[in-house]
């Protein structure tokens, strides 16, 4: 029987028990319905109790980031490809960005539970620094993807931006960028601009490494 059958057999077990952490790709993950972790949306939620969240991605931030690679991550939920991002790079090497504020109590109590401190940021990753509106919050404030990228002189990059990878990789001056582990939204942004955004990225010289899934890595 397929794997993803168990998964979610265990998913059920671990939530109808009420699992409070879970342990993903070698991190501890809050994981419970109270505390910090409540602010999980329910499908991430479903996801880390499922041990699959960003698996794609943490395979490969272990596989072809290299230490001292400084890494701008878009997209932190709640803190896992962070935190291995960090592990990999060292320390000081790994500036993190997430949107939704209600996170943020989630994102700092998993960083301490790994004794870790990817330097979080909570902002909103554009094109053109415009402030994102958020249900039940004032709006997190914007910055453009090209400040973000000068400040922290990153060379890498690790994007999961809900279907706005496309407008933010389009903007961006990818120049200084080594390599891009990025998830896909074609659910979102429709499958012809993620094709036009995988041409635009091989015309400024990439090309796409690896693929699993809606991941792939990106290299020059």
């Amino acid at each position: 029987m397929e794997s993803g059958f168990w998964n979610r057999r265990a998913a059920d077990l671990r939530q109808a028990i009420g699992t409070r952490r879970m342990r993903l790709a070698g991190m501890v993950l809050l994981s419970g319905r109270d505390g910090p972790a409540a602010a999980l949306p329910a499908r991430t939620r479903r996801e880390v109790l499922e041990g699959t969240h960003r698996s794609a991605a943490a395979a490969m931030i272990r596989d072809f980031l290299q230490p001292g690679d400084r890494v701008l991550e878009v997209g932190t939920g709640p803190g896992l490809t962070a935190l291995l991002a960090a592990e990999r790079t060292g320390p000081g090497q790994v500036v993190t960005y997430e949107a939704n504020p209600a996170l943020a109590p989630l994102i700092r109590a998993n960083f301490a539970l790994n004794d870790s401190a990817p330097d979080l940021r909570i902002a909103a990753i554009s094109a053109d620094g415009r402030d994102f509106p958020v249900a039940g919050h004032a709006p997190t404030p914007g910055l453009s993807v090209d400040a973000a990228l000068a400040e922290h002189r990153a060379n890498a990059l690790v994007l999961d931006a809900g279907g706005s990878e496309v407008e933010i990789l389009t903007a961006a001056d990818l120049r200084r960028i080594a390599r891009i582990i990025l998830a896909t939204h074609p659910e979102r942004t429709g499958p012809a601009a993620q094709r036009a955004l995988e041409k635009t990225l091989v015309d400024r010289g990439f090309r796409v490494w690896a693929r699993a899934g809606a991941t792939c890595l990106v290299t020059r």
